[in-house]
């Protein structure tokens, strides 16, 4: 029997993992043909290890942001020490400890990859102009100087270390390359995608709906600034407010109290808040359980701040596996993937604009048992997370010794 290839992969992500393509692609699709070790943070005091025969994890803890800091760098500076355990390292999302595990690589002359799940040196630096605007000074020079330093060492440290670079879009791909001087050949682009067998119980009890009076119009995922979920809001509530029809605004995702705020001041412009309800992130399946009883999915994705730009969004995808009604901003992502289905509105990002889409759905109703089977027959041949892992693999044998 092969001995199956060890990766070690030190990530941003926060323990427990729920963002799909760790979930799904590694730990799913992956893990069948590597050994996968993950090394994340928790928000927890403890720091601990969890060991199985395909996907292991070690976690640093801490108490307070400042011991959580401390010991998610120390711990980072151990695995760099400990890199002869594993045939290939991989690095996801770090612009500044990237670069020394890069270079630990490399002295340990072990494979380095670098998986870049949308560009976090521009969402730092975003952030800082946010905090300046809005006078907090200390919090933008912390954000300049991590989003500065992270360019810096990903231009010139860790990206011409990593023997591959993993991107999210074909647009990231090119903007990689042009922003930081890696050759195409050495770039992949590999999109958020689905696993077929989760969505095919989902569908096949897509047909219980609800007999609530109220129909909904459901947005999944976060809330944060960048999203501008206020303009969705606005446009929302003008939706509800100008139809005869009970509708409400049901919001999936975790959000803090202050971005809950934001959506229900700009909702309450146009439409009575009790039209608004926010649930909390849901476990995959339960998720999809409200989506299914969806009459109109919302999949808004602004292209401004640019970093959203590349962006393959993970719930449009969602929505169309489920052959839901949907209307999206226009988006490069969002673009060509209804442009090969026939589910959704597309309309600019702006609340008069959204409003008008939402209209357009209502009019359309639910697509056909047809249009439904299309759509989630061409997420199957293209989006699938077997293809998508048969990708990455591919990549890593590539470069294996």
């Amino acid at each position: 029997m092969i001995k199956k290839q060890n990766l070690l992969v030190i990530a941003r992500d926060m323990y427990p993992p729920f963002r799909v393509d760790v979930t799904e692609l590694f730990n799913a699709e992956l893990a069948r043909h590597i050994t996968l070790t993950w090394v994340m943070r928790s928000g927890g005091v403890e720091s601990f290890k969890r060991d199985s025969d395909d996907v292991s994890y070690i976690i640093s803890g801490g108490r307070g942001r400042l011991g959580r800091t401390l010991n998610w760098a120390i711990l980072i500076a151990r695995q760099c020490f400990r890199l002869q355990s594993y045939s290939m390292i991989q690095c996801r999302d770090l612009i500044l400890g990237g670069a020394f595990v890069g270079i630990a690589s490399i002295i340990c002359k072990k494979k380095f990859f670098y998986w870049m799940s949308f560009p976090i040196e521009q969402g730092y630096l975003h952030q800082a102009e946010q905090n300046r605007a809005q006078g907090h000074f200390f919090s933008w020079f912390v954000k300049k100087v991590i989003g500065t330093s992270g360019k810096f060492l990903l231009k010139y440290v860790t990206l011409p270390l990593a023997s591959h670079v993993f991107v999210q879009s074909e647009i990231m791909k090119l903007d990689v390359a042009k922003s930081f001087g890696v050759p195409l050949q050495k770039l992949t682009a590999v999109p958020m995608g689905v696993s077929k067998a989760h969505f095919v119980s989902a569908r096949s009890s897509e047909g219980l709906r609800s007999s609530a009076a109220s129909k909904t119009v459901v947005y999944v995922g976060t809330l944060d600034s960048a999203r501008q979920m206020d303009v969705v809001a606005r446009a929302v509530a003008s939706f509800i407010s100008s139809i005869d029809e009970e509708w409400t605004f049901l919001l999936i995702g975790k959000a803090s109290a202050a971005e809950r705020a934001v959506v229900t001041t700009a909702f309450s412009e146009h439409a009575s808040p009790e039209r608004l309800v926010f649930i909390d992130q849901l476990p995959f399946t339960q998720m999809l359980v409200h989506v299914s009883q969806a009459d109109i999915c919302v999949a808004t994705y602004p292209v401004y701040p640019e970093l959203l730009r590349s962006a393959t969004p993970t719930k449009l995808i969602e929505y169309v596996s489920m052959g839901k009604r949907i209307v999206a901003n226009s988006h490069p992502d969002h673009d060509y993937v209804l442009s090969q289905v026939t589910l959704g509105v597309i309309t600019e990002f702006d609340a008069d604009k959204l409003a008008e889409g939402l209209q357009e759905a209502r009019r359309l109703g639910e697509p056909s048992d047809e249009d439904k089977d299309f759509a989630f027959d061409w997420v199957c041949r293209n989006r699938e997370y077997s293809l998508l892992g048969a990708r990455v693999l591919a990549v890593y044998k590539k470069y294996s010794i």
